[in-house]
């Protein structure tokens, strides 16, 4: 992308972490508002709760880091280098300018026109998952634990989802993504364990897979090659290590 615009890569680096930072704050705020009206009855409530409120703490939190990075970035930036080059100088640099990327990133948003429609995009994007999630577990209609499962209901299988997908391998940990989906459904759902996994297989399929026929399609329209760029990523990354040395 940065060699299509015409842009450093850095400047890519910091717009794709500014959208992953509005994703986790959309995520967090259908999930949070949908446990918000959940029914009181619904069993492992205090659970429900617990998690939403956490979602919400994480998205202030990121929300607080996001407006002192915007105002003072290489004030925060100095001060991760100084508190963390006793421990590890790479590692401070390393982070320092992860932060500066971020500052850079947030300096894409020049107006709060632009900040209101990248926030309703990602918000958008989040309610049409969350509705994949629902009416994926609605398709087991021989299964009543998931063919009835409400909004509020799915949003903590969503969560279970994300966090078996933040660290995993290649390949291997989609099976893993797979077991804990499942183990979710079949602990708050009481679904059967065979339903559980079939359905968690068809979530990934949905969510993580289905847009790779896509991917590769307009891989080829653009002339892209995927083992080209994994060796110019590569030889940027080794770049980057030297300048750091």
């Amino acid at each position: 992308m940065a060699r299509k615009i015409e842009l450093p890569l850095s400047s890519q680096i910091a717009v794709y972490t500014l959208e992953r930072m509005f994703d986790l704050g959309a995520a967090a705020l259908i999930f949070s508002t949908a446990l918000a009206f959940m029914p009181k009855n619904m069993p492992h409530q205090h659970v429900f709760m617990r998690a939403g409120i956490g979602s919400l703490a994480v998205t202030l939190a990121i929300a607080i880091f996001a407006v002192v990075v915007r105002v003072a970035g290489g004030a925060v930036a100095g001060f991760a280098r100084t508190v963390l080059s006793p421990v590890s100088k790479p590692a401070a640099e390393s982070i320092a300018e992860k932060i500066a990327g971020f500052r850079e990133g947030l300096n894409a948003l020049r107006s709060m026109r632009e900040f209101a429609v990248v926030a309703g995009i990602s918000l958008l994007m989040w309610i049409m998952i969350a509705s994949a999630y629902v009416q994926t577990a609605h398709a087991f209609i021989q299964t009543p634990e998931l063919a009835t499962l409400s909004f509020s209901r799915a949003m903590l299988l969503m969560a279970a989802s994300i966090g078996g997908s933040l660290l995993q391998l290649p390949i291997v940990g989609w099976f893993t993504q797979i077991a804990v989906t499942a183990t979710a459904m079949h602990t708050f759902y009481g679904a059967p364990i065979e339903a559980a996994t079939a359905c968690g297989a068809l979530l990934l399929v949905v969510t993580f897979l289905c847009i790779i026929p896509a991917g590769l399609i307009f891989a080829q329209m653009e002339q892209v090659s995927l083992s080209s760029i994994a060796t110019e990523s590569e030889q940027a990354g080794k770049e980057a290590g030297v300048v750091q040395e």
